[in-house]
């Protein structure tokens, strides 16, 4: 069986490698039990009982929190950095394989709990599937020219030329006529109906993933790059938005594993939706847009000030098809509905900022990107703040 080349970056956007970060210091290589270590703050034995004054039993039991604290945040610290170099064998490396054997090795050496290995096993499960089904279609379609693989996505031949490139555990198809990126668009969003529509929403955005095409156990891995707005030379940008796209692939195979499906409603979708699920799905659709920013080296202010923008483009949220769904909220005071729509895009900003706040405090104590990804993954953007305490 053929196996899928190997994503190839333009040389001239390379930048030098980094030193390779570690997981955690010896001391937070031990196996923390949240429970057990909960339990044992406010738990004195007879003896300590008989011996202590119950003024030296609450001097003790406060020593035990800050002791507690410390542990809590070397674990999250090392888990963070297993996260990242597991991250990084199965992107850069496609070694699934290998990325299991390590934590096979970590749970056997007492490094980590059996739940944790156990979660790291349900993501790695996921990549696998993920492989499996980039490396079907390669064996199946890889020699076909990359127009004839469009149209197997697709439905239609572009109008132009296309790029197709074959990674570890995605599918990239490179646009470079806005037509063709305007006509994945149309597919998102569930519509395909009016071409000019397409293309005023495709120039806007230079990628885009988990798109929907006639292969759906290929779908949630399949990428789009908008070589229409980035030229052949601007290499840097298009490296930018592969490194961004494939970070969204593999948020999806960590969110599958975890139990977490994540997914792009269409407009009528999230008209339907009641307010709560809306704002869960624009927290974490926000959420994943620092991780793959962070990723591709955006500083945070950047990031920031593109999450929290109101120019009704791809990252202003609460506009554009969000609309309607005035109507539903406040039927037929428009003023009422407005407000209210106001109030709650005012908390998502609120919590936006506080989360990159924490990106940006963990970057001072000189975490990397990768580091401070593999520390927050697995909590809610409303929880960062608290993640960070514990750190």
């Amino acid at each position: 069986m053929e196996k899928p080349i190997q994503m190839k970056i333009p040389a001239e956007a390379d930048a030098p490698t980094a030193a390779r970060e570690t997981p955690g210091t010896a001391a937070e290589r031990r196996p923390f039990d949240l429970h057990a270590e909960l339990a044992g703050i406010a738990k004195f034995s007879k003896e300590e009982l008989s011996n202590t004054t119950p003024e030296e039993r609450i001097a003790e039991k406060r020593k035990r929190r800050a002791d507690f604290r410390e542990t809590l945040g070397g674990a999250k610290r090392f888990l963070g950095g297993v996260h990242a170099e597991m991250e990084k064998q199965i992107l850069e490396e496609g070694d699934v394989s290998g990325a299991r054997e390590r934590v096979e090795v970590l749970e056997e050496m007492g490094v980590i709990t059996p739940e944790e290995a156990g979660k790291y096993r349900d993501v790695l499960d996921e990549a696998f599937r993920a492989q499996h089904a980039v490396t079907s279609f390669y064996r199946d379609y890889g020699a076909m020219p990359p127009e004839a693989v469009y149209k197997k996505l697709f439905g239609r031949l572009p109008y132009g030329k296309v790029d197709v490139i074959f990674g570890n555990i995605s599918v990239e198809v490179a646009c470079n006529d806005i037509r063709d990126f305007g006509y994945i668009i149309g597919g998102y969003l569930g519509k395909n109906a009016n071409e000019k529509e397409d293309e005023a929403a495709a120039k806007e955005i230079e990628g885009i993933t988990t798109i929907p095409t006639l292969l759906p156990e290929l779908s949630p891995y399949v990428t789009a790059i908008n070589k229409a707005i980035l030229t052949d030379t601007d290499f840097k940008a298009i490296r930018a938005a592969r490194i961004h796209e494939e970070k969204h692939v593999a948020d999806l195979i960590t969110e599958e594993g975890a139990g977490e499906k994540f997914s792009h409603p269409t407009p009528k979708e999230l008209f339907l939706m009641n307010e709560e699920e809306r704002d869960d799905f624009f927290r974490r659709r926000a959420k994943r847009e620092i991780f793959a920013y962070l990723k591709e080296g955006r500083d945070i202010a950047s990031i920031y000030t593109k999450l929290a923008s109101k120019d009704g483009g791809a990252y202003d949220y609460y506009s554009g098809p969000i609309e309607l769904i005035k109507l539903r909220m406040g039927g037929s005071n428009e003023e009422y509905a407005t407000n209210r729509l106001e109030a709650r895009r005012a908390a998502y900003e609120e919590d936006v900022r506080m989360a990159c706040s924490v990106v940006s405090l963990l970057q001072k104590k000189g975490f990397s990107n990768e580091r401070i990804i593999g520390m927050l993954q697995h909590a809610p953007l409303i929880k960062w703040k608290k993640e960070y305490m514990r750190i």
